[in-house]
């Protein structure tokens, strides 16, 4: 009995959803016939009525279409005889090609319905020019026939399609302005137009929604249609744009402000411009749609009337102008205090000296001195020569002697003894203030430097929100127009970022519908009409990031071994590729092995790495690695080696930065090529890093190596052999054979990379 009922009931569900269906499509029928109606009875100057043919091409050949050339027909037949055979032989005729063509792939076409159109506008239309003699009015008429079938076809099309985007609201305002031109020449007691009415309800909804803008360009738009339909003088041209106009201008939100600026501004111009016999017309139309205007919620025109984005898009911006400014400020600000700072440093004076050694030392030795008026009053040059060579000794060996004193001013002093210990005293004190100072102008230097990297980080950060990207708004469309056309219910957002890469961010509630198809990411790239690729990790589940996918594809290969004895390497390697598309490889090697310098090597390396992946130059993010790693092992003076290697994916541009490491190794085509740098390791001075730039196409390869595995034979035999397969069985080959070569004194670490066109 449960089963029975159970079928009962979801037998009776899905009858009644199959006469939901029906009644929807017959609904629909009727509606295209009566469309098909209206646009039959248009008539432009020279009594063309084109409208009508375009929108029976555009409904195809199913019973839509049927009832589209029916409407049609009927349409043209209440415009006049001859015209009534003219126009409905055309509407015959096209809907039998639409049903000959049904099943082939030429009906899918976005031009074969169009031209089916004007074919058959052109084959009738021929018959009555030959008829009339063939006057050039005539021809003129005849090809704006033709072209206008053709054109409200196309248009007609994109406005039927269940996709959205701007081709459907252009196809969509196409046919209502062609549905108010059909009303135009209707009218109720002989004074109010049906269709001047329709179009006064619609400036008045596209002004209060849109704007000036809106309002001005929809009142310009179906007044010359209504002009060109029903005529009129220019008086509805004039009274519908200048009303749309005025009520753009004051309705800031409010549909009252709107509804009555667009009165008085309507009934000004009725009165300049429109014939008289038209003015009480106009402004009868107008208080009618102003309080049609009034009645529905707020909702129907957000639905209806989605707001212009350029108001919201116009706040956006100003926003991104103002934070980019701010940013901009920030980093002047750290850049002159960087140049004050500097200044300074500069401005300061340094100590007095060898010259000062010798004054203090005199000063506390001679003072008690009986000698004292004879050295230093009648013999005050001889004293002054003879501690002047001295100085000269003390220069270089950091202490004086009695033999290093002349002697004709050791015979004299009386106080020679106590006087040297008191010198080397006051150099061995001068000797650590050097060194103190030195240590503070280091550490100086290391602020300074700090104001400048954050000046040159916000400056970099500044340009990327300034617009550093470029928008993609095509591309957005078409895979907007096929998320549509999915029926996935998800929308995307695309842009280029300064490196000039493709980013599709796809947001909605069935994502794994979206992706679930086997040749989902295909269809997507064919729709973006660009290669899209999926990065390894999602940053956020609810959104889907799809990126351009790179023209070239690096591997990256790692070997390592301990120092022989040791419990721990202290090497540290780490890679990744950027959302950007480059491939950032890091080697670090510590000071020595062992725990310290895993410690500080893998410091340096998650240094750089959380840098980089914030999106700081590599530049930068090396500078800023130093100077925390100058401040880290400030007491132990520890300190890493630090190789960096940035190959851009698209351009195959690479640069490779060093603080202290071992050279690297590259093979670009039959050519080895070696990198070196001069500068120190990581955490020893303040200074940039070494830079060397250069192209890696595809067939090259780099090999990366810390000291303990630097053997130049190894790596230039087994880089040469390197056929482009394995770049980990590459590292190791090179690591066994520089492990023979060279022992296990040191860690030893090699990381090998290879560069290939993606598949």
């Amino acid at each position: 009995m449960k089963i029975r009922s159970a079928d009962t009931r979801s037998s009776v569900g899905r009858l009644r959803v199959i006469k939901s269906v029906k009644m929807k499509k017959t609904a629909v029928n009727v509606l295209k016939l009566l469309a098909g109606m209206l646009l039959g009875q248009i008539r432009i100057p020279g009594n063309c009525s084109p409208f009508a043919a375009g929108f029976t091409a555009a409904c195809g050949a199913d019973a839509g279409g049927a009832c589209a050339a029916a409407g049609a027909m009927i349409g043209a037949a209440m415009g006049g005889f001859w015209n009534g055979i003219r126009y409905s032989a055309v509407s015959l005729l096209i809907y039998a090609a639409a049903y000959v063509f049904r099943d082939t792939r030429l009906i899918t076409k976005k031009r074969f319905m169009p031209a089916v159109a004007a074919v058959m506008s052109a084959c009738v239309g021929a018959v009555y020019i030959n008829n009339g003699g063939r006057q050039l009015a005539d021809i003129v008429l005849y090809a704006a026939d033709i072209i206008l079938s053709y054109g409200s076809c196309r248009l007609y099309s994109e406005g039927m399609k269940r996709k959205g985007g701007s081709g459907r609201l252009a196809g969509l305002a196409a046919l209502g302005i062609s549905l108010v031109m059909a009303l135009g020449r209707t009218e109720v007691m002989d004074t109010v137009s049906v269709g001047r009415f329709a179009a006064a309800l619609c400036v008045l909804g596209a002004a209060y929604t849109a704007g000036v803008g809106g309002g001005s360009a929809a009142g310009v738009a179906l007044g010359i249609a209504l002009e060109l339909s029903a005529g009129g003088g220019g008086g509805v041209i004039t009274a519908l744009s200048l009303a749309g106009l005025f009520a753009g201008i004051f309705s800031s939100g409010r549909r009252l402000a709107a509804a009555v600026a667009y009165v008085l501004a309507n009934a000004a111009a009725a009165l300049l411009a429109a014939p008289e016999e038209m003015i009480l017309g106009l402004m009868y139309e107008a208080f009618a749609a102003s309080v049609i205007f009034m009645l529905p919620p707020e909702s129907l025109f957000t639905g209806i009337f989605p707001r212009a984005p350029g108001r919201a898009y116009l706040g956006a911006e100003r926003e991104k102008a103002y934070m980019t400014g701010k940013l901009e400020q920030a980093s002047k600000a750290f850049a002159d205090i960087y140049s004050v700072l500097a200044r300074a440093s500069e401005s300061r004076s340094g100590d007095d000296g060898i010259s000062a050694v010798f004054d203090v030392a005199a000063e506390k030795v001679c003072r008690g001195c009986a000698e004292r008026d004879r050295c230093w009053g009648r013999d005050h040059e001889k004293t002054r020569g003879a501690l002047a060579d001295a100085g000269a000794v003390m220069n270089v060996r950091g202490s004086i002697r009695a033999e290093d004193i002349p002697e004709y001013f050791r015979n004299g002093c009386t106080e020679l003894k106590p006087l040297i210990e008191q010198i080397n005293t006051e150099m061995r004190a001068l000797m650590r203030r050097r060194q103190m100072k030195k240590r503070i102008k280091e550490d100086r230097e290391l602020l300074y430097n700090q104001f400048r990297d954050m000046s040159a980080v916000l400056d970099d950060i500044m340009r990327s929100s300034g617009g550093g990207g470029r928008e993609e708004r095509k591309t957005e469309q078409r895979l907007n127009d096929y998320l549509d056309a999915s029926g996935s219910r998800c929308v995307c957002g695309v842009f280029r970022d300064r490196n000039g890469r493709l980013h599709v961010d796809v947001s909605g509630e069935n994502l794994r519908a979206l992706t679930s198809g086997k040749d989902w990411l295909e269809s997507l790239s064919a729709a973006a009409q660009i290669r899209l690729c999926r990065p390894a990790e999602q940053p956020d589940g609810a959104v889907l990031s799809l990126y351009q996918a790179e023209p070239l594809e690096a591997s990256v290969g790692i070997a390592a071994l301990e120092r022989e004895g040791s419990r721990g390497s202290g090497d540290m390697a780490t890679w990744f590729k950027s959302p950007e598309g480059i491939l950032y490889v890091i080697m670090s090697d510590g000071m020595g092995s062992g725990g310290e310098a895993a410690d500080d090597s893998g410091t340096a390396v998650g240094i750089a790495e959380r840098l980089l992946r914030a999106g700081i130059e590599p530049e930068y993010a090396m500078s800023i690695m130093n100077s925390a790693m100058m401040l880290k092992n400030e007491k132990n003076m520890a300190c890493a080696s630090v190789d960096l290697m940035a190959l851009n994916l698209f351009t195959g541009e690479t640069s490779m930065y060093k603080y202290g490491a071992a050279p690297s190794y590259l093979r670009r085509g039959d050519k080895l090529e070696t990198v070196r740098g001069e500068s120190f390791a990581a955490g020893l001075e303040s200074r940039a890093p070494d830079v060397t730039r250069m192209t890696l196409g595809a067939g090259c390869a780099a090999v990366i190596v810390s000291d303990g595995a630097d053997s130049p034979s190894a790596i230039y035999e087994k880089l040469m052999s390197f056929d482009g397969g394995s770049v980990k069985s590459l590292a190791a080959e090179i690591l066994e054979k520089a492990a023979a070569e060279l022992g296990r004194r040191d860690d030893m670490t090699v990381l090998a990379v290879s560069v290939a066109k993606r598949v």
